[in-house]
């Protein structure tokens, strides 16, 4: 979910519904999730029930919890659900089976937009052994696309990416170990944090507000530059223009109950540039009315404040923009492939008819 959406529900009375929502989704780990689906089917009736941990290689958020739902229907076929981050389920997913050792897998994912998952997945499936004990493998291709969540509030992403997809998974009775690469994974998401691939045409909302844009401030109109005492979005710095006016560099958004704010700065933090490199929200302020005010809505940039300071120290200009590489330096930090695998540790328990 976007910042303005939160602001919307939290000033029309919605916020403790909007904060239980956002901690359900912190407990639940909102990370890379995979539906894995039974390998092999059970008589129509029964199903099966999964909770699982999973650790990913990227840097977006390793850790994450899911639990899942299988139902058999018409002997050949299954539905099922995947929860990571909320009361609602982030995949549904149908499974045919050929036979016992074969299967045709389509899962819709990544619903609320909570999870790294492709938004459509198909995959083939093969199999050896029993219910309980089996060693299978899939091969698939996903293909990211717009959340439903996010396309029903009016959103679309900009770009589209297919990528290849293999997994593997073992069970032997209620324990199983799963582990699956989506090949661009991180790469994709470098670029969508980066971006802001998330988007909407037209937005008329009366907290769209004005965003602080990029600029460079001659050195002779700064009257100062101090740094953000403890506890005002440290560690940051105020920058005193003499119009009096002021400009606010904070390592944090000035809404502390904002957790897509936190998931924003959490996905653009997660490669970053260099080690000197941080991601800082930046806004406007009139007449030293406050940290905040409407006159700019934050955002999000990567700086190197350390040679930013240095080089106005120096006599130079105050420049406040990203440096034109910084896409670049941050997708060398991806390795491919290697930042894009899944593993999982799960307890399967087998539904039985009444």
């Amino acid at each position: 979910m976007n910042e303005q959406l939160h602001r919307i529900m939290f000033h029309s009375g919605l916020g403790p519904a909007i904060h239980l929502f956002g901690l359900s989704m912190i407990i639940a780990g909102c990370g890379t999730t995979q539906p894995f689906a039974p390998a092999i089917p059970l008589p129509t009736g029964k199903g099966e029930f999964r909770v699982s941990i999973g650790y990913s290689t990227g840097r977006f958020n390793p850790l994450s919890l899911q639990w899942g739902a299988w139902g058999f229907v018409g002997g050949k076929d299954a539905l099922g659900m995947t929860w990571a981050g909320g009361i609602f389920p982030s995949a549904v997913s149908y499974v045919h089976y050929s036979s016992d050792r074969a299967n045709l897998q389509l899962h819709c994912n990544d619903l609320l937009g909570v999870t790294f998952n492709p938004a459509w997945e198909f995959d083939i499936g093969l199999s050896q052994g029993s219910w309980n004990r089996f060693n299978a493998a899939k091969l698939g291709i996903g293909f990211y696309d717009t959340p439903l969540l996010d396309r029903l509030r009016g959103m679309h992403v900009k770009n589209h990416a297919f990528v290849p997809i293999l997994g593997y998974q073992f069970r032997s009775g209620e324990f199983a170990a799963e582990t699956e690469v989506i090949y661009g994974l991180s790469t994709y998401f470098v670029h969508y944090y980066a971006e802001q691939y998330l988007t909407r045409d037209a937005d008329t909302s009366e907290f769209s507000g004005h965003p602080f844009l990029p600029r460079t401030i001659q050195h002779e109109r700064v009257k100062s530059i101090r740094e953000i005492p403890s506890g005002h979005y440290a560690p940051g710095w105020y920058v005193q223009l003499l119009s009096n006016e002021g400009i606010v560099i904070a390592s944090r958004d000035p809404h502390p109950d904002c957790y897509e704010c936190d998931a924003r700065q959490s996905g653009l933090s997660a490669y970053p540039a260099s080690p000197d490199h941080r991601i800082y929200w930046l806004w406007q302020t009139e007449n030293e009315r406050g940290w905040y005010s409407e006159m700019a809505y934050p955002a999000p940039m990567e700086l190197n404040m350390k040679r930013i300071l240095a080089a106005f120290d120096a006599g130079g200009d105050l420049v406040l923009r990203e440096d034109e590489d910084v896409l670049k330096r941050k997708l060398d930090n991806v390795h491919s492939g290697w930042d894009d695998i899944f593993f999982s540790v799960a307890r399967v328990s087998q539904i039985q008819n009444k």
